[in-house]
């Protein structure tokens, strides 16, 4: 009995440990050596190449006629960019870290962070950390043509019921006119 209340107690014991959260100071560690920084000034880079890829974005050039498609195109890139000026500051860079900050330590440990902080310490960390960005523009610039040609079968699927329940809700009838 006695052994198993020991063994109890310290299968409790190394559980607690092991669940310990994060330091402020490993938190930080952390994206000093994944570059956090950097990656954020990639990700704000990005921003345009993917935005322009968006289902709504297509979707709304379809419904503007193919000779002024490159001027509308050209407008809303100039509007993506200045968003993209705009958003990048030091305010929302700040609430940017800290809700990077608040999400690792509600889901990593510390031992986790300290793994990872001795991973990213490695120079194949770095080698992959510095491609991070790459890959994750790659990846974001990519996606949405699959859920366009998704979505798509999905609207010629389901669509038109939609539109006939969304008009019998509104007009009590299959249309509205």
């Amino acid at each position: 009995m006695k052994k198993a209340l020991a063994l109890t107690t310290f299968l409790f014991a190394a559980n607690f440990t092991y669940a310990v959260t994060p330091s402020d100071a490993s938190l930080e560690r952390l994206l000093e050596v994944q570059q956090f920084d950097k990656l954020m000034d990639d990700s704000f880079k990005s921003i345009p190449a993917i935005a322009s890829q968006t289902l709504v974005l297509k979707q709304a050039l379809e419904q503007v006629p193919a000779e002024k498609q490159d001027a509308v195109k050209a407008k809303v890139d100039q509007y993506i960019q200045k968003m993209t000026k705009d958003l990048d500051n030091k305010k929302t860079r700040a609430e940017i870290r800290r809700l990077t900050v608040q999400s690792i330590r509600t889901i990593y440990t510390q031992e986790e962070v300290d793994t990872l902080i001795s991973f990213y310490s490695t120079p194949i960390g770095q080698s992959i950390n510095a491609k991070t960005s790459q890959y994750m523009e790659a990846v974001m610039t990519t996606i949405p043509a699959v859920f366009e040609r998704d979505f798509n079968k999905f609207d010629q699927k389901y669509g038109p019921k939609l539109k006939r329940d969304i008009s019998q809700i509104v007009c009590g009838k299959n249309v509205c006119n």
